[in-house]
């Protein structure tokens, strides 16, 4: 619904960045019917990854926050390595699909 509503207003990135997080929602619901993926990984890569496709690298050290989520998720024992592992790699794989987007 997001994506539609910020494909009227002519925001390219919103729409790309709702479009992305829709796309990042419907693979982890899948995967998460056989397996279990780190929702939170793959929501806090998401915005993180599109920020530093958009501002460069300059904001790389944000991608401590996602080491950060990963971690405690760990920590707290309620996801392995691989599945925050696999929830981080959906979220960057999407975006690799999704943002290049925002330059065509």
């Amino acid at each position: 619904m997001a994506s539609i509503i910020f494909l009227g207003t002519n925001t390219k990135i919103m729409f790309l960045l709702a479009l992305g997080s829709l796309l990042v929602s419907l693979i982890s619901m899948a995967v998460n019917l056989f397996w279990k993926v780190s929702i939170h990984c793959a929501g806090v890569t998401g915005p993180i990854f599109a920020l530093i496709f958009v501002f460069g690298l300059n904001a790389l050290p944000l991608t401590s926050i996602v080491g950060l989520v990963g971690w405690s998720r760990i920590t707290l024992k309620n996801h392995t390595f691989a599945q925050t592992l696999v929830g981080t790699l959906i979220s960057l794989t999407v975006g690799l699909v999704v943002y290049p987007m925002l330059y065509i």
